[in-house]
């Protein structure tokens, strides 16, 4: 069993989501329902884990191609804790 959860600036928590499994597919689950709820933030940090690195790349692009107005807006940044 995995958690994912999103912090805020404060530190309080946001979202969470329990997961089966921790891969590219759960992460990718977690990260579109924090997206949709909260908004884009400008960046993330992150552990160690690769799969949330993909997983973040993957969603930040779909919604950049779904949404043309936002040319101009720059990739979430990805920080490593």
């Amino acid at each position: 069993m995995c958690l994912f959860r999103a912090i805020d600036s404060v530190g309080d928590s946001v979202e969470f989501w329990f997961s089966e499994h921790r891969d590219l597919r759960a992460a990718k689950r977690f990260l579109k329902k924090a997206l949709q709820r909260h908004g884009r933030p400008e960046h993330i940090v992150i552990d160690g884990s690769q799969t949330n690195r993909e997983a973040i790349i993957a969603c930040d692009g779909e919604s950049w191609l779904r949404d043309r107005s936002r040319r101009s807006t720059k990739p979430i940044r990805i920080r490593r804790s």
